[in-house]
């Protein structure tokens, strides 16, 4: 039990609030998560039109929102040490 014995002795009554990156990142990581679930729910909804005129709109649409939502995540990453 010496392994948890640290876990239990932790004063946690000092908290540090989080940062102004850290912030943004949390920002950025759900908006990228709406993008890609819109991108998703846009084809899955139920009653969604089947019109050959709207299936360009609808596929333009969810290919700029999955690009943009990943992309997103891929800014939103824990940088590295190397990388500052």
């Amino acid at each position: 039990m010496t392994t948890a014995n640290h876990f239990m002795t932790v004063d946690h009554t000092q908290r540090v609030a989080p940062s102004p990156a850290t912030i943004a990142r949390w920002f950025t990581r759900v908006v990228g998560l709406s993008l890609l679930a819109f991108s998703l729910g846009m084809w899955i909804s139920p009653g969604a039109t089947t019109l050959p005129e709207l299936m360009m709109m609808k596929l333009c649409a969810s290919f700029f929102s999955a690009v943009t939502g990943g992309y997103l995540l891929y800014c939103a990453r824990t940088p590295k040490p190397s990388e500052g």
